[in-house]
């Protein structure tokens, strides 16, 4: 299997619906299973997920059976999947857009002065 966004964020999802319905610890296999992929695709994306820092894996459990639970992180980043594309590259892109409004600010800034002189201070 290869790594997508695509199938990440859709067992992310499916993760959060289980456990939104009353589930404290969610099979792997179960939510993979749901999503029409083999236990080892599940578990591989419970690694990604884990290492994120969106899930925490059940310790002692048995090696045949993977438990795991969203973490408050993993809820908040999988309630920012359900946001607009353009929300959604806002959020990743936070320090490109103020830069971008400050030069916007500081050109409509430079032409209101030159207005002000022409205006009100003409000169001769």
């Amino acid at each position: 299997m290869l790594f997508t966004e695509e199938r990440f964020e859709a067992f992310a999802r499916q993760a959060e619906t289980m456990i939104q319905a009353g589930r404290k610890w969610v099979d792997a296999d179960e939510v993979g299973a749901a999503l029409g992929m083999t236990p080892h695709e599940s578990r591989l994306l419970v690694e990604h997920l884990e290492s994120a820092g969106w899930a925490t894996l059940l310790e002692g459990n048995e090696a045949s059976v993977v438990k795991f639970k969203l973490t408050l992180q993993g809820f908040r980043e999988i309630a920012k999947l359900r946001w607009p594309k353009w929300k959604r590259w806002i959020d990743k892109h936070e320090k490109l857009l103020t830069f971008v409004a400050g030069i916007v600010c500081t050109i409509a800034g430079a032409l209101a002065i030159k207005f002000l002189d022409r205006t009100f201070w003409p000169v001769p």
